[in-house]
């Protein structure tokens, strides 16, 4: 009887925590909605409950604060990003891939809504240094895919020449948020594409001028 009762015991605070993990899902794909169409200043408890179909008391419950549930929603949309573009990234061998995904990237990013949510909370982080720091964190992995796709795109030695493994991760990340929120200001503007193309043809051409390494042009012969 006794092991009975700790069975259901334990059934029931399974089904619990499912449906905690299950509300709390709901929740960051609400703040994920109200981000990308309400903005920052538009993301309250109220307006992520309702996107989520929840009680907004359930915020503070799960997350403690709204604060927290937006970082957790950029935290996720991160992870989600890392998650599709693995494969991609993966597969970079030369300066034409880097190119190749990093526009890839880029187009799914403003089509998904990706931008926003990101533009919106490093506004909101503008003012608030405990934010920024939250939101610095949840960037800081980006560094790391950054530096290992360069050095997979660029010989060594090439790398070295120009600023280094690090620097490089480090002006990727800045130049693509830069980039992402420039093209949420003018999205008709097609310059994305054509800076990308021309750093393509800088890395080849400093892979010519150091000893020849790296990949020659494309349609040299």
């Amino acid at each position: 009887m006794l092991k009975a009762d700790a069975q259901q015991s334990d059934r029931t605070a399974d089904r619990t925590a499912d449906r905690g993990a299950e509300t709390r899902e709901r929740l960051i794909d609400g703040a994920i909605a109200v981000l990308r169409t309400e903005g920052f200043a538009g993301a309250t408890a109220r307006a992520v409950a309702g996107a989520a179909g929840c009680n907004q008391a359930l915020v503070f419950y799960h997350f403690g604060s709204v604060q927290n549930l937006l970082v957790a929603a950029l935290a996720t949309v991160s992870e989600r990003r890392a998650a599709a573009f693995g494969p991609v990234l993966d597969a970079i061998a030369g300066p034409d891939d880097l190119v190749a995904a990093a526009s890839e990237v880029h187009r799914a990013d403003l089509e998904s809504g990706n931008v926003a949510v990101l533009a919106e909370m490093l506004a909101g982080a503008g003012s608030d240094p405990e934010l920024a720091r939250q939101v610095a964190a949840c960037i800081r992995p980006w560094f790391g895919v950054a530096r290992a796709s360069v050095e997979r795109a660029i010989p060594g030695a090439v790398l070295d020449s120009l600023l280094g493994a690090d620097e490089a991760a480090y002006a990727v990340v800045a130049l693509f948020v830069g980039m992402e929120l420039l093209s949420r200001l003018d999205p008709g503007a097609d310059r994305t594409e054509a800076l990308l193309g021309a750093l393509g043809r800088l890395a080849r051409l400093a892979g010519l001028v150091v000893g020849g390494a790296g990949p020659s042009p494309a349609g040299a012969s």
